[in-house]
Parts: C-alpha cells; sequence; structure tokens
C-alpha cells in the first residue's frame, strides 16, 4: 500500500484525532500512547529507505501534543537526505557506525550536502573532515585498482 493511499484511508476515515488524542481533554496521556505504538508496531514495518512513509510517520508523532520536537527534527532531515536514498533507520541506529551506513552513497555531489547534515545525525559524532576522508580514500582505491 501506497504512503499516499495511507494518508487517503487516514483522513477519509477521520480518525487522527482520535488516535492521537488532539483536542481531547486527556491528550496528553492518549498522545503518549499514540506514539508508543506508533514505535512499537509500525515503525518496525518501514523500511528505512522509504523516506516518504518514515516522514509521514514522524509527521503523525509531531503532530502528538506531547511530542518533545524530535519527531520534526527527523522530518526536516528525511526530506533532505531522500534524495540521496541513505537507509535513514540504520543511519539513526545506535549499534550501526553512521560513516559505514553512508559510504556506499557517499560522492563528489553529495558530500557537501551530506557534510551539513551530519551535525543531526547520530548525536553530532560526524565530522566534516569524516566525509572528505572517506571519499577521498574511495576516489584513491579507485584510481589504483583502475592503473
Amino acid at each position: 500500500m501506497s504512503t499516499d493511499l495511507i494518508k487517503e484511508r487516514i483522513s477519509g476515515l477521520g480518525i487522527l484525532p482520535e488516535l492521537t488524542g488532539i483536542g481531547e481533554s486527556s491528550s496528553v496521556e492518549i498522545s503518549t500512547r499514540f506514539i508508543h505504538r506508533m514505535h512499537k508496531n509500525i515503525y518496525p514495518l518501514i523500511c528505512g529507505t522509504d523516506h516518504d512513509r518514515l516522514i509521514y510517520f514522524y509527521s503523525l508523532l509531531a503532530d502528538c501534543e506531547s511530542s518533545d520536537g524530535s519527531a520534526q527534527n527527523h522530518v526536516r532531515l528525511l526530506k533532505k537526505l531522500k534524495s540521496i536514498g541513505i537507509d535513514y533507520k540504520q543511519l539513526t541506529d545506535a549499534q550501526h557506525d553512521p560513516l559505514d551506513i553512508i559510504r556506499p552513497v557517499l560522492s563528489q555531489d553529495n558530500v557537501s550536502a551530506i557534510a551539513k547534515l551530519a551535525p543531526y545525525i547520530h548525536d553530532n559524532v560526524i565530522a566534516f573532515c569524516s566525509f572528505s576522508a572517506i571519499l577521498v580514500s574511495d576516489i584513491f582505491i579507485a584510481v589504483v585498482t583502475d592503473s
């Protein structure tokens, strides 16, 4: 099922206010439960390269009154990384080294864009020099193996 179809069905059924608790007197409790259930039941089903679905997922969380703002940060980052085709779930997973995830998609065309986003990826552990070093080493290895 496409993300657009999911949006249409949720909108058509008019269930979002009830699910998220928007406008309810006990909205914080409902929102908290909604966020927990979304992370537990829906997030594992979304592919890390399906940026449209992830953007919608985090947009729904951002709409909740009890959201801490991190969902909106995910939406901004996903929109900027969308054209690069990176596995966002692996990139934001603490068990994966972000440089290992970025290396396969890093190129001369996107190194600057990815470097600008580095402070927002994985708690600031990536520096611009890391991207430059990866790119230079990949280019060097390619030249040496072509010789």
